[in-house]
């Protein structure tokens, strides 16, 4: 934005971060050529034995009764304790 509020114009010059060298380095970073795989196919690992299916409120009576405080933050502990 310029002194009045306004958007500047695009001139069709290259933006400054084009020329960045650390938006650059942080997208080397990234390049699979250099890596032999891309980190961005990879995608979160679901933890063994989990289903959506499998937690609270799946059916039609659960649905209807609601989910009780306690298995709701039951539900938020940690599975192993420090």
């Amino acid at each position: 934005m310029d002194e009045d509020g306004r958007m500047d114009q695009d001139t069709g010059e290259p933006d400054q971060a084009e020329w960045d060298p650390a938006t650059l380095n942080s997208a080397e970073e990234l390049d699979e050529d250099e890596l032999g795989v891309d980190p961005l196919e990879e995608g979160a690992q679901a933890p063994d034995h989990w289903s959506v299916a499998e937690t609270y409120g799946t059916t039609a009576y659960e649905q209807e009764q609601g989910e009780g405080l306690d298995r709701k933050l039951a539900a938020e502990r940690p599975d192993v304790e420090p």
